[in-house]
């Protein structure tokens, strides 16, 4: 609702419509405030770029810098405007409760003389509201719009850290399963080794028996001569095929982390 159009409500809903104002206000004022931080930021590091420059270079840098500076002073312009619309929406609205409460405990006399004041209020504050439009009238909603695109890449940076934790912790807890069936299966290959009867012995465990020993990157079996043959069935190759798999998830946690940082350093 216009300013203006709130004189002709009734008091009650001139009150409601003053503490719309109020939030918008305030919600105006910390734009604004953001605006300022961003500009000063951007002001430190044009200054500090300069430094390294030549001096051909650095004198178009000073000029962007001096772009920057005459903004950061309009913004503190509309800021103090806008500190000033607050001051009294906040000064209409208790005038406003002050008037309603008297109005309703029936006091003629100060309800005079609060609607007075109320009035007043409310005249400067529609004064200074139309100042500050003329001044700039499209600067304020610029900085506004500027400062919600803000906000929804925020969001969308959030939603993106979001889906790369998700994916870095998938690739850690596969990597940590891979290690436990490593250890699990060089467990068991040490059990073999620790058990299984010696090849070539009589008795109730003669016979064939698997024994773990490695020659170069070979498994080898061992017959009832004692001679050595290749195995090369996988099923005993367990430590060969846990090693494989580990490597496939460090170069998975590898790219990821790639990935990560180039998503840092892009913002």
């Amino acid at each position: 609702m216009d300013i203006e159009s709130i004189k002709g409500l009734p008091l009650e809903d001139q009150i409601k419509e003053l503490k719309k104002l109020k939030e918008r206000f305030a919600k105006e004022k910390e734009a604004l405030k953001g605006q300022i931080f961003d500009l000063e930021d951007s002001r430190k590091q044009k200054e500090a770029f300069a430094k390294n420059l030549v001096a051909s270079q650095r004198e178009h840098t000073t000029a962007e810098v001096s772009v920057i500076v005459s903004s950061i002073k309009d913004v503190k312009g509309v800021l103090t405007d806008k500190n000033k619309e607050l001051q009294f929406v906040e000064k209409a609205i208790k005038a406003a409760e002050d008037l309603l409460k008297k109005r309703e405990q029936e006091l003629e006399e100060e309800e005079e003389e609060a609607m007075h004041e109320f009035e007043l209020l409310l005249e400067q504050l529609i004064i200074i509201y139309k100042k500050e439009q003329e001044k700039r009238p499209d600067f304020l909603e610029e900085v506004l719009g500027s400062n919600g695109k803000k906000q929804e890449k925020t969001e969308k940076k959030t939603k993106k850290e979001k889906q790369l934790e998700d994916e870095l912790a998938g690739v850690q807890t596969r990597q940590r399963r891979g290690r436990e069936d490593q250890d699990y299966l060089a467990r068991q290959q040490q059990r073999q080794g620790d058990y299984l009867p010696t090849p070539g012995k009589t008795g109730d465990d003669e016979g064939n028996a698997y024994i773990p020993q490695s020659h170069g990157e070979k498994l080898y079996e061992h017959d009832d001569s004692g001679t050595l043959y290749e195995n090369k069935s996988e099923d005993y190759l367990p430590r060969q095929r846990s090693m494989e798999n580990a490597k496939e998830h460090e170069s998975e946690k590898d790219k990821l982390l790639k990935k990560i940082k180039q998503y840092e350093s892009g913002r």
